[in-house]
């Protein structure tokens, strides 16, 4: 096994099994080097040369990964079951806070009327700014309201969001028609990495695609929210031990100086 595939499949494996992709190039100088004094490759000017190759291989590769991973994202925003759903679009850049936006989209299964809603469980950092279009509210609770059928399980401590429609009747697209935006709406907070989260809602059945009936119907599904990334009270505390010596080394150096 030559050198450069040790480092190619190590270096697929390292990207694709979930780590960050602002740490391949790093990664795969280290791959490398330790590829070449497994295979006892010297630092000639050929390998020298064989490593420029596949520098330029792990760029592509890299990007080949952030690809993955928004296809990825496309994926799970749009496997929900057909529904009243909240379609993340963007997050502001920073620095913080943060503007998550959103789409809500209807499909031709369902209808909305006044009093019908969504939740969008757990979402994080949430800082009180927000903004709707015409027909929506948006309020927030640690727990509700829950559909009559719920198995979200959601932390009372985050923030819940709850879009409320209160204009007139509308109905989803056409069976065959892509689902319709019927909303918008801005949410703030204080974290800009999405993570999968859980939505529900209560819509009705479409009349015009449903024999007629207009039931009321439960919704839900996967949406992108906030991840909480400020690090937990127990992870600060092993950190402890270790800053303790290196604060002392460096008030020694200040001293010295």
């Amino acid at each position: 096994m030559s050198a450069q595939y040790t480092y190619v499949t190590n270096l697929y494996l390292h990207v694709f099994c979930g780590h960050s992709v602002n740490h391949v190039g790093h990664y795969s100088r280290s791959l490398w080097k330790a590829s070449s004094r497994t295979h006892g490759v010297s630092e000639s000017a050929d390998n020298l040369k064989g490593h420029d190759i596949v520098g330029k291989f792990h760029n592509l590769l890299k990007g080949a990964a952030a690809a993955f991973a928004l296809a990825g994202m496309a994926l799970v925003a749009t496997s929900a079951s057909a529904d009243l759903r909240p379609e993340l679009q963007t997050v502001s850049a920073g620095p913080a806070p943060f503007t998550w936006s959103y789409n809500l989209t209807l499909s031709n299964a369902e209808s909305i009327r006044t009093g019908d809603f969504v939740v969008i469980y757990d979402f994080a950092g949430y800082t009180g700014a927000f903004t709707t279009s015409a027909g929506w509210a948006l309020t927030t609770q640690a727990l509700g309201p829950m559909p009559v059928v719920s198995g979200a399980v959601t932390d009372t401590s985050v923030t819940n969001l709850i879009l409320t429609y209160s204009g007139a009747n509308v109905n989803g697209p056409l069976i065959g028609q892509p689902p319709s935006i019927v909303g918008s709406f801005t949410a703030g907070s204080i974290f800009g990495v999405p993570t999968s989260g859980t939505y529900e809602g209560m819509t009705h059945d479409n009349p015009l695609t449903t024999n007629g009936s207009n039931a009321v119907d439960t919704v839900q599904g996967n949406t992108f929210v906030p991840l909480n990334n400020t690090p937990e009270a127990g992870s600060l505390a092993l950190l402890l031990p270790g800053l303790v010596p290196v604060g002392m080394a460096f008030r020694r150096r200040l001293k010295k100086a």
